[in-house]
Formats: C-alpha cells, structure tokens, sequence
C-alpha cells in the first residue's frame, strides 16, 4: 500500500471509532448520534486539510515576507528612505514551503466521513 492510502486508512478509522464513542454518550438514539458526531468529525478534518493545503501553497508567504522587511525597515528608521530605491526588486521574493504529506489524507478522510454520514442519513 501507499503512504496516501496507509494515512488514509488509519485516519478514517479514526474518524468512524471516534463517532462511535462519542455516540455511545450521545443524548438522541444510538444512530442519530452516530451520524451527527461522523459528520462534525468529518467537517472538522476538511476544515483542517483545506487549512493545510491554504498553508502549503504559499498563502501567507508574501505577508510574513512584507511584515518582516516593514519590520527590520522600522528598527532601522529608514522606512521611507526605503521608497526612494530599488535595490530590494534584486532580493529573492518568498520562502518556499515544504509540502505536507498529510493534507491529501485529511481531506480526503473528512469527506468520506462527511458523505459516508449523509448518504446513511437518507
């Protein structure tokens, strides 16, 4: 098996033994509390792949760049001498950010689980 569907697997049965625990303590009926906590556990792990996956592409790159220069800029006072020059058009932009191996998964894991609960719903 591949990494995808090793981290796949494990974190989908991690979703379904999780709603089931949490459906054991549920107030409604056994099913309804199954499919309740399967769903919310689901929406929590697309949430946080498309979070994931929002950091890995470089979103936030050019504002941590831009406040780090204003920054070293401002200490040194020369934040509006800075204007008058292009020697920064020369500077490398970014930093370039590592992949994670795990925002595939977790998408893809919350989504089963998010389906997996609507599809037992109807």
């Amino acid at each position: 098996m591949s990494f995808f569907l090793k981290r796949l697997s494990v974190l989908t049965g991690i979703n379904i033994a999780a709603s089931l625990i949490f459906a054991f303590f549920g107030d409604h009926s056994f099913l309804v509390s199954y499919l309740n906590s399967l769903f919310f556990i689901g929406l929590f792990f697309i949430v946080a792949g498309a979070f994931l996956f929002v950091v890995q592409g470089g979103f936030f790159n050019g504002i941590i760049f831009s406040m780090k220069s204003f920054l070293k800029l401002d200490r040194l006072g020369s934040y509006v001498a800075s204007f008058d020059h292009d020697e920064k058009a020369n500077k490398s932009s970014y930093p370039v950010s590592r992949p994670f191996k795990l925002t595939g998964p977790i998408l893809v894991s919350g989504a089963i689980c998010c389906l997996l609960s609507l599809m037992l719903l109807l």
